[in-house]
């Protein structure tokens, strides 16, 4: 499982997800000083790890669902973390 880098400046990104962990690949040129492979996946383990965190922190809130939204907002109820 992997995507290579469809233009010069940019990433692939590959992922398969499981009950419990997601198998990730992250590729790009690495000729292209402004990329990162390393990097970017280090930003998506943090921000995987922060929305698990998220959710986590309140299962009575992340069990309930929700229509599907027209428009995207901030539950009333996370809210103040956002801070």
């Amino acid at each position: 499982m992997c995507y290579g880098a469809v233009v010069p400046d940019g990433y692939g990104a590959a992922y398969n997800p499981h009950a419990d962990y997601i198998v990730t690949v992250v590729t790009c040129f690495k000729d292209d000083a402004e990329t990162s492979a390393e990097q970017f996946s280090a930003l998506l383990e943090a921000s995987l790890l922060e929305m698990h965190d998220l959710v986590t922190a309140n299962p009575e809130l992340a069990r309930q669902k929700s229509p599907e939204p027209t428009t995207w907002t901030i539950p009333e109820e996370i809210a103040g973390m956002q801070d």
